[in-house]
């Protein structure tokens, strides 16, 4: 399901991706394909769907999955990089 994910998003179909990544977390909570899977649903929404504030609360939930896998680090990393982009802009 994570690669499926990947081929719809790279096909243009960002809902079919999402839904096969969230298959992936429903399926598999608190395991590393869990923090992989809302990792990309995070990525998705910010870089496909230029939705900073979804993609900030899916980076949020990477943790709760997959503490201390290099995809919480990752989403830790890119949520840090989204709030120093929502005070700029605020400011």
């Amino acid at each position: 399901m994570l690669r499926i994910g990947a081929v719809e998003l790279h096909s243009g179909q960002l809902d079919a991706a999402l839904s096969a990544w969230r298959a992936v977390v429903q399926k598999y909570p608190h395991t590393p394909l869990a923090a992989e899977a809302q990792y990309r649903i995070g990525r998705a929404y910010e870089t496909d769907a230029d939705d900073f504030d979804k993609a900030r609360a899916e980076y949020g939930h990477v943790r709760e999955h997959g503490p201390g896998t290099p995809f919480a680090d990752q989403a830790a990393a890119r949520l840090a990089n989204l709030d120093r982009l929502a005070k700029i802009r605020a400011s």
